[in-house]
């Protein structure tokens, strides 16, 4: 179990705050935050309103590549824990 960041934009001062007090809460609470974030992405919403996944909808987009890297470390940290 761990804290994933999703909608995630490095570059905007607000996701650097809460990525900051998100690491300050983690580590009072002991629960590890994933090195994979989910970028924030149109192709998201866009996903959503078209009511479909990321992976029917946008197979080849950072996004999807995000959850796929995600979910290799989730796996990773499964059979290692």
């Amino acid at each position: 179990m761990g804290i994933l960041f999703t909608r995630f934009n490095p570059r905007v001062n607000i996701s650097k705050q809460v990525k900051e007090l998100t690491e300050e809460i983690s580590e009072f609470v002991s629960v590890p935050i994933y090195k994979t974030y989910i970028r924030s992405a149109i192709v998201i919403e866009e996903a959503q309103a078209n009511h479909r996944d990321i992976f029917d909808y946008a197979e080849i987009s950072t996004v999807s590549e995000d959850y796929k890297n995600f979910v290799d470390e989730f796996l990773k940290g499964i059979n290692n824990g």
